[in-house]
């Protein structure tokens, strides 16, 4: 999300994409999860979320959007 100053083009499609395959475990009231992780696969499930939102991360992402 950081990226969308520098390359919209393809950060937000980027962006959309993730929100559109991955949903509800990537992306909810708060703007995208801390991290997933697409290729991971455990037998539960089809790939690794984590489910917190660290303002750390999501700081950047308004900053850049933003500018």
């Amino acid at each position: 999300g950081g990226s969308v100053a520098f390359a919209p083009e393809l950060a937000i499609p980027a962006l959309r994409t993730m929100r559109d395959r991955y949903g509800d475990r990537i992306y909810s009231t708060y703007g995208f999860v801390d991290a997933f992780n697409p290729s991971y696969h455990d037998g539960k499930q089809a790939y690794w979320a984590d489910n917190t939102y660290l303002g750390i991360d999501q700081g950047p992402i308004l900053l850049m959007v933003e500018n």
